[in-house]
């Protein structure tokens, strides 16, 4: 981390998402109302995989509002700094597997 700007290099953002971390995603409910979960995701240097249960409330609320945000924090090593990288998702793309 760059002690000028307290900003992670993308090397130490890579290296951040590949851990074993759970995020949060926020999702908007139907009646507009914010809506955040925590879920298991997979980064695989360029992208950012989820899995959701098709019934669970925030598959249902992209199903209707693609607009999201994620937030990865460190949550198992509790020794080292506490670093929270938030994450706009824009362009959410369904897999085959999503209809």
């Amino acid at each position: 981390m760059s002690a000028a700007d307290g900003k992670l290099s993308p090397e130490e953002i890579d290296e951040f998402l590949a851990q074993p971390i759970i995020a949060r995603i926020g999702t908007v409910k139907p009646d507009g109302a914010p809506h955040v979960a925590a879920m298991w995701q997979q980064w695989d240097g360029e992208a950012m995989w989820v899995i959701p249960r098709s019934r669970s409330s925030w598959f249902v609320n992209l199903s209707k509002e693609p607009r999201v945000c994620i937030l990865c924090a460190d949550d198992i090593d509790l020794d080292l700094p506490p670093i929270a990288l938030p994450l706009i998702i824009s362009d959410l793309r369904p897999t085959e597997a999503w209809a």
